[in-house]
């Protein structure tokens, strides 16, 4: 049995060890208690008992091993009045095997001594220094050699990662080691480190397929971790007390780490594939999440980046660039030298991620300036690292990721880059993406074509299956939803009847994905073939929607611009009467009239804003300030069809007063100087801002859902780079919103 990487938590009184990295399960912990001859497991770090039964009593020995290869560890005890060893393979109490092997003074010890995935047994004779080996557990000798003295105490490890296990001796005497490699009585290596009443262990601390030591000492409680076998001490830190015997073992399913986000969660939205971060840690897939409108996640997220298994980052991105938290408006970046903003390439190694992918447009690409978020992992030994070079389609790309995720679940055999294969298939040979390729092949390759994936692998990481019991606790993605979130079957059909009474047809196949907090109240999402909708907690209002129709540039479009604004502001008015109502002080304005052209299939966009006036409207010196409220709307010029709506929706529509005060008390040349001095306090230099550039007063709320009047800038920074012979300009932008009354910054952008 070897050991692999493990998070150094303070958990119950054992220490625990854990597999190769070939299985790649982590650890779980138990005790045995000599007092009651009672073991209780805990299988997924909460402190409580999972499991708990008698087996053995106060004059036993106890080991634990993988008996029987199936990847998880049962228990046995030795019994020192009788030399007889007793088996139980499932944890259940129930002796499985039994046989006499060694005496009443021999030391035991288990391992994997030929490397065949199955645990062997061995005991050393302190009268004589020789020790026995039992690899098959049938009680005959299969390798003995003398290897220490009657003093010494025994451990075993793999200590040069080739898969099967060799044996230490600390002489507590001196505090020297002594390690065998190869089971052939040879000392391979041997240092100082602990003292004569410190406890031995041995570990993969890193993760690399190599084992390390630890000592712990029962006087304080602390372990002193030793990583590389250099008797140098790289971790520390308490865990256990004085009395508890150690006890090390996989008892269950792994626990890891994954970066993601999902329906259900409070940061996903829509309309972007997914467009926030959060972290979750999967014991038995239980998320515990971290708020992403939060300011600090971006160093929380960091934090956790070095320990983490499996890293998926779903966000709006471009080359070398991926959009984690939309609210914040945050980027992570590949490769970035300015402060204040992160990059992949800050972490020194990715040796312990097993997999990263960023599902993002793009996110597989590269540019001059930010390099490769794929190539950041591969170049810094990550397992395997996957990302896009192309646009995805806001629809199909979350059908991908749960098709992959279901893949990996439904096999502990099926390697990542099969698991892919299979779901792009899928998606490509989806009901509308057959449409498309029979009919609209341009916008197939859009919307449908996942062929378009870069990936990066060492140790052809990418052609492996995630390590056993990984994937398996991987519930699909797209249907996990926080406790206590779920809506009740009644809310449910109500939002589904709202939905089919907005569109004015019947919608198939309506199905709850999750509930999406945004600052004014919380919104339910469903999807419904190839549709997508949010519908207000509240009031069962419809505040976005997403519906497809196929056009193309080969139709006739029977509409135009025109035409389209009138069928939009049509829509708007029947859905939005609210948003229509004008008075002397508050009216609305259109800022968007276009047409976008995506792959040869056109869409005509419409969308307006809530004006507040600070004075009558008819005055000659009245000034307009953009309010919270808005609406857009996407027309189909080949049907004359809405197929797109959102809105904006708070309190202040319905009234037509404005929020705040309208007359502010700092001057844009006040607020310019605050939004400067925010850059600088983020390590900006005043040199580099060619900015700001106002863009005026208007309603903004903070992350409390506080309304503000606002000032508000863009602000530019400029910096060269090249060698001197060759230097350019390259300019970034952010935007910083400041209180027109008390000075204060509402929101920020980082550059980007």
């Amino acid at each position: 049995m070897k050991l692999f990487k493990i998070s150094l938590l303070t958990v119950l009184f054992a220490i625990m060890i854990i597999i190769p990295l070939a299985a790649a399960q982590s650890s779980s912990a138990a005790y045995f208690r000599p007092s009651t001859g009672g073991w209780s497991f805990d299988y997924n770090f909460d402190g409580n008992s999972d499991k708990a039964f008698a087996y053995g009593s106060s004059t036993d020995r106890i080991i634990v091993g993988d008996w029987n290869g199936d990847g998880k560890d049962g228990i046995a005890i030795f019994r020192p009045s009788t030399g007889y060893w007793y088996f139980d393979y499932q944890l259940d109490g129930v002796v499985d095997r039994s046989f006499r092997y060694g005496g009443s003074t021999d030391r035991i010890i288990v391992g994997d001594w030929d490397g065949d995935g199955r645990d062997g047994i061995a005991i050393f004779r302190p009268s004589t220094g020789y020790w026995y080996f039992d690899y098959q557990l049938d009680g005959v000798v299969d390798r003995s050699f003398r290897y220490g003295g009657s003093t010494d105490t025994i451990i075993k490890g793999d200590w040069d990662g080739d898969g099967s296990d060799g044996i230490a001796i600390f002489r507590p005497s001196t505090g020297y080691w002594y390690f065998d490699y190869n089971l052939d009585g040879t000392i391979d290596r041997s240092f100082r480190y602990g003292g004569s009443t410190d406890q031995i262990l041995a570990g993969d601390w890193y993760g690399d397929g190599s084992d390390g030591i630890a000592i712990f000492r029962p006087s304080t409680g602390y372990w002193y971790f030793d990583n590389n076998l250099d008797g140098t001490i790289d971790v520390s830190e308490w865990f256990g007390r004085n009395g508890d015997i150690p006890v090390v073992g996989r008892w269950a399913v792994p626990a890891l780490n994954v970066l993601a986000v999902k329906p259900g969660d409070p940061e996903y939205t829509s309309d972007a594939i997914l467009n926030t971060a959060v972290v979750q840690r999967a014991m038995n897939y239980n998320p515990t999440n971290i708020d992403g409108y939060a300011l600090n996640v971006r160093e929380t997220i960091r934090s956790l980046l070095l320990n983490d298994h499996i890293l998926l980052i779903n966000g709006h991105s471009s080359p070398g660039i991926i959009q984690v938290n939309k609210q914040n408006n945050e980027f992570y970046y590949g490769k970035k030298l300015l402060p204040g903003e992160y990059e992949f390439n800050e972490i020194s190694s990715y040796a312990n991620m097993t997999l990263a992918i960023f599902l993002g447009c793009n996110s597989g690409g590269s540019d001059f300036i930010n390099g490769n978020l794929v190539d950041v992992i591969g170049d810094k030994n990550g397992h395997c690292a996957m990302g896009w070079t192309k646009e995805l389609s806001v629809v199909l790309a979350p059908y991908y990721n749960t098709q992959l995720w279901n893949q990996l679940q439904q096999s502990n055999s099926i390697s990542i880059l099969d698991a892919h294969s299979i779901a792009t298939y899928i998606v490509e040979n989806d009901g509308y993406c057959q449409f498309l390729h029979q009919n609209e092949p341009n916008r197939w390759n859009e919307f449908c074509n996942q062929d378009a994936l870069y990936f990066r692998q060492n140790n052809q990481g990418c052609n492996l299956a995630l390590p056993r019991g990984m994937a398996s606790q991987l519930s699909s993605i797209s249907n996990q939803t926080k406790d206590g979130e779920r809506p009740s079957d009644m809310i449910i059909a109500k939002s589904i009847e709202s939905i089919q009474q907005f569109i004015n047809s019947s919608v198939m196949d309506v199905r709850y994905t999750g509930t999406i907090h945004e600052t004014y109240g919380d919104l339910y999402a469903f999807d419904a073939d190839h549709s997508s909708f949010w519908v207000n907690s509240i009031n069962s209002r419809i505040q976005s929607g997403v519906w497809f129709e196929v056009g193309s540039k080969d139709q006739k479009e029977i509409v135009d611009l025109d035409q389209g604004y009138s069928i939009a502001e049509s829509f708007t008015r029947e859905k939005y009467p609210e948003f229509w109502n004008t008075s002397d002080t508050r009216g609305t304005k259109i800022v968007t009239k276009n047409i976008l052209d995506r792959g040869g299939d056109r869409q005509l966009q419409y969308e307006w804003w809530e004006i507040y006036y600070t004075s009558n409207k008819n005055t000659t010196l009245r000034s307009e300030i953009p309010g919270l409220n808005s609406v857009s709307v996407t027309v189909n010029p080949y049907t004359g069809h809405v197929i797109g709506y959102s809105e904006t929706y708070t309190p202040s529509v319905s009234t037509g007063i404005s929020p705040v005060d309208l007359t502010p008390a700092l001057t844009n040349e006040q607020a310019e100087k605050i939004a400067i001095d925010h850059f600088q306090t983020l390590g900006v230099p005043d040199t580099q801002l060619t900015g700001p550039e106002p863009l005026g007063l208007r309603i903004s709320t903070d992350q409390n859902n506080t309304a503000h009047l606002v000032w508000s800038f863009e602000m530019i920074r400029t910096q060269k780079i090249g060698p001197k012979d060759q230097e350019f300009e390259v300019k970034e932008y952010a935007l910083v919103s400041v209180d027109a009354n008390k000075g204060t910054i509402v929101r920020s952008a980082p550059f980007g």
